[in-house]
Order: C-alpha cells, then sequence, then structure tokens
C-alpha cells in the first residue's frame, strides 16, 4: 500500500503525517489498525475534517477534500494529467505543460462541457482508463 503525502496540505492544513494517513484510510475505506499512527482525535473534529462517533469516525466533506479533485481546473488537471502525451507510434497528442496554447484550448472546451453536465468528468475518467487500457 503506497499512500502519497503532500507536505504543502500538512502545512496549510495544520496536519500530522498520522492525521493524513489516518483521513487517508477512511476517504479509501482501508483499515489500519496493523500499522502504529497516532492521528490527534479531537483537533482533527475541531478543524472539521472528522465527526467522532461512539464506536467509529465519520469522514465529513472537508476531510473528502482532502482526496478528491476540486473545481473545474482541477478536473482539467487530472484529465489532462491523464491523457497520454505520444501514441504507441511517436505521434504527439498533446503538450507535456499545462501552462501551453494548446493546453489552453482544451481547457476551454473541457470547460463548456462540465458546465453543461457537470458530473460527466468522472464518466470521461473512467472512459479514459478503459482506453488507455487498449
Amino acid at each position: 500500500m503506497i499512500v502519497k503525502v503532500d507536505l504543502e496540505v500538512l502545512k496549510k492544513e495544520d496536519l500530522t503525517p498520522d492525521d493524513y494517513v489516518f483521513l487517508w484510510g477512511l476517504f479509501y475505506k482501508i483499515n489500519l489498525d496493523s500499522i502504529e499512527i497516532y492521528p490527534n482525535f479531537v483537533p482533527l473534529e475541531e478543524k472539521g475534517f472528522i465527526k467522532i462517533g461512539d464506536d467509529d469516525y465519520i469522514l465529513s466533506n472537508q476531510g473528502r477534500n482532502l482526496f478528491e479533485p476540486q473545481g473545474i481546473d482541477a478536473k482539467f488537471l487530472e484529465f489532462w494529467t491523464s491523457y497520454p502525451i505520444r501514441t504507441p507510434t511517436g505521434r504527439g497528442l498533446r503538450d507535456s505543460s499545462s501552462d501551453t496554447k494548446q493546453a489552453g484550448v482544451c481547457k476551454a472546451k473541457y470547460e463548456k462541457i462540465l458546465k453543461k453536465n457537470p458530473n460527466i468528468h468522472k464518466s470521461v475518467m473512467k472512459g479514459l482508463t478503459e482506453y488507455l487500457k487498449v
């Protein structure tokens, strides 16, 4: 199991690595009882990341937002970085940077699509993933 931790997120949200791994486990519904982590439960609840129940912890929307891409910019970036740069034959499909003119044109089109149907992003990403398997 690999957990990638963005240190900027830890700093911005005032989280310890143990806090982050605990929230990650809640988000992905992974039982982390087999490893030693020591999250700060009360501060996590005070900051709005979790709700402490009688026998469990419930991840709040704020906690989920740590792991879900937010907004059109994040969704476009997820799409852009998932799309291949080259075909198997070497033909270029897209620029490597998301700050180019080509990316700007693509982003404008993607934003237009998302504004018409905000929930289509998951379907697009699922389709792209399946397409790339072929």
